[in-house]
């Protein structure tokens, strides 16, 4: 089976997922509180805790529905996997792995190419890959 991989940074699903999220970014370090609290003051402000990720998951159903329209009868899956909350690279290519998939297609959600973005999402891959075999 094919798969396509989207790739974001980030998907928070509650202002619980604040402080994990911040966590992350900060490789294991707590924010400051602070921080947590202007955080939690933006998120706040615009309604829902992430409207990017509810948005790459509408995105993610319609590229699949439509990749399998044209595809030519092979089954094309959509798979979401971020940097900094779950479903994070690695599980999400585990659940891959275990799904059968043969072909995968990374394809990160950042406009720009850079070494700690587009380039961090392919890394993550390739390790995750590695360490499902």
């Amino acid at each position: 089976m094919k798969a396509l991989l989207m790739l974001s940074y980030a998907s928070l699903q509650s202002i619980d997922d604040i402080l994990p999220f911040y966590t992350h970014l900060f490789h294991g370090k707590n924010p400051s509180p602070d921080t947590l609290k202007a955080a939690k003051v933006r998120f706040q402000s615009i309604g829902v805790a992430d409207p990017l990720g509810s948005v790459t998951a509408r995105q993610a159903m319609a590229l699949e529905r439509r990749l399998n329209q044209i595809g030519g009868g092979e089954r094309i899956k959509v798979y979401q996997a971020t940097k900094h909350t779950s479903p994070f690279v690695h599980e999400t290519v585990q659940q891959m792995v275990a799904d059968g998939v043969t072909k995968l297609y990374a394809f990160p959600t950042s406009p720009l190419y850079s070494r700690t973005g587009t380039a961090a999402y392919y890394q993550s891959v390739r390790k995750a890959l590695e360490a499902s075999f």
